[in-house]
């Protein structure tokens, strides 16, 4: 039951990777090579004499299995095999006491469904539904190793006479050897002189396929077989006294594990004739004159590697700066900057004008960045919604007046989006994403003065 309880847990979390990562369509030719599997299993009976006994060990229960598959690059396998095994069953109480040990053989055909698909995928469930010959040879345990027949007292004990007998009394304790010596099919013990030992049986399952590598797999699973047979255990509706059976057709389970290799699989690390491993013709003195960039400076000494082509190059092999400001001939658009001049990333020179004022402005968008943050926070902490989107240059109208009353400056009154006379959280920080986005007509002062009446509104 355990393992039971494992292949289901393995099918479910399979299939539910399967479900998430399912997304490969490609296919390949299908290899006329074949895939052949061995398993090992344990069998277990379900029909009229079906409980298990802990005295019985578990290879008197084995099976072993064998296939050949054929390949294929659909989601659905076909293929043939071949299960030998032995069934067993044992019942012992006050009413009955019986027991078998039956050697099946069964060949057939097997189809599987993959819940999907194989490629690069690591463990992958699937259902099964097959058709079998099953044959059986069936004996019982009924004499111990002397001839001594079992008889079992309602005492629990086995002796060599019946409980009922006259000479009882002189009856011998005997112990089961466990050796199915009588065959229960020429013993004719329900007058039933013969009857058939095969029939065709319906295999249906499920498991799990876990890849190891292109060439093998394991499969573990379980299959359920329908027989048509209810005579696998030697009783049937037929029999007298303890040995009266029901007529359900017989079953067994088989759970069981197996590898699998695939004759066609590939090499995992099969080289690429493409790229030869060994080049005999390489010419390896030609590496210190190898000149990627095409810049005239071979790679050992060239300290700019990959210089755009057509660009003029110094010995190091880096772009030309013939006023040495840092920003190459090619990408400067001031080619005679003043000597020690601070230029910007194409090569203008920054007066100190222009350096205060981004320097300004920079320190603004800086306070501003973290205001917004504080502002959002404020709307979501119950500011008035706002919904800024509008081209805040369109409705600008000029310079800005304040009075002493509170009420909102008009030139601020496009920034006022539902028309409330107040500017919320959410309308600042849309007015202030405007300017930091250059979409604002208020230039830094202006602004400055519409975060002082936002917070002194």
């Amino acid at each position: 039951m355990k393992t039971a309880g494992l292949l289901c847990l393995l099918f479910c979390v399979s299939f539910f990777v399967c479900a998430q990562t399912d997304t490969d369509p490609h296919k390949e030719k299908t290899s006329n090579l074949p895939t052949v599997g061995i398993g090992d299993g344990i069998l277990i009976f379900s029909g009229d004499v079906g409980k298990l006994s802990v005295a019985e060990p578990l290879y008197t229960r084995n099976g072993l299995y064998l296939e050949l598959q054929k390949k294929s690059n659909s989601r659905t396998d076909v293929s043939l095999f071949f299960l030998t095994g032995k069934l067993y069953g044992n019942v012992s109480n006050e009413f009955r006491n019986l027991n078998f040990l039956s050697s099946i053989t069964a060949e057939g055909l097997n189809i599987r469904y993959h819940l999907c698909s194989d490629k690069e995928k690591i463990l992958v469930p699937y259902i099964s539904l097959g058709i079998e010959v099953l044959s059986f040879a069936t004996k019982s345990d009924l004499y111990d190793a002397n001839g001594n027949q079992y008889h079992y007292w309602s005492d629990g004990t086995i002796r060599s006479l019946d409980e009922n007998d006259p000479m009882a009394s002189s009856a011998v304790k005997l112990k089961r050897d466990y050796v199915y010596e009588t065959d229960l099919k020429s013993a004719n013990l329900d007058n039933r002189s013969s009857y058939p030992t095969n029939t065709l049986s319906f295999p249906v399952g499920a498991g799990v396929k876990l890849r190891l590598s292109d060439k093998f797999h394991i499969r573990m699973a379980f299959t359920y077989h329908l027989t048509n047979t209810n005579l696998i255990d030697g009783i049937d509706e037929t029999g007298v006294g303890q040995r009266a059976g029901s007529s359900k057709k017989d079953k067994f389970i088989y759970t069981y594990a197996s590898l699998h290799f695939d004759l066609s699989g590939k090499d995992k690390y099969k080289p690429n004739p493409k790229i030869p491993l060994k080049d005999t013709n390489f010419d390896f003195a030609s590496i210190p004159e190898a000149d990627t960039d095409k810049d005239g400076v071979n790679d050992l000494a060239d300290e700019c590697p990959g210089t755009p082509a057509g660009i003029k190059v110094n010995a190091k092999g880096c772009p030309l700066d013939s006023d040495n400001d840092g920003i190459p001939d090619y990408r400067d658009k001031e080619p005679n900057s003043p000597a020690g001049a601070l230029v910007d990333e194409n090569g203008y020179t920054m007066t100190e004008e222009f350096i205060k004022a981004k320097l300004e402005r920079d320190s603004l968008n800086e306070v501003l960045s973290h205001q917004i943050e504080m502002l959002r926070a404020k709307d979501a902490a119950g500011g008035k919604k706002s919904g800024f989107h509008t081209d805040s240059a369109a409705v600008y109208s000029g310079n800005i007046e304040f009075d002493n009353t509170g009420r909102l400056p008009e030139d601020f009154r496009f920034i006022d989006q539902d028309k409330n006379g107040y500017i919320s959280p959410a309308e600042m920080s849309a007015a202030i994403d405007d300017y930091l986005k250059d979409r604002s007509p208020l230039d830094k002062r202006r602004m400055h003065m519409l975060v002082d009446f936002f917070f002194d509104q």
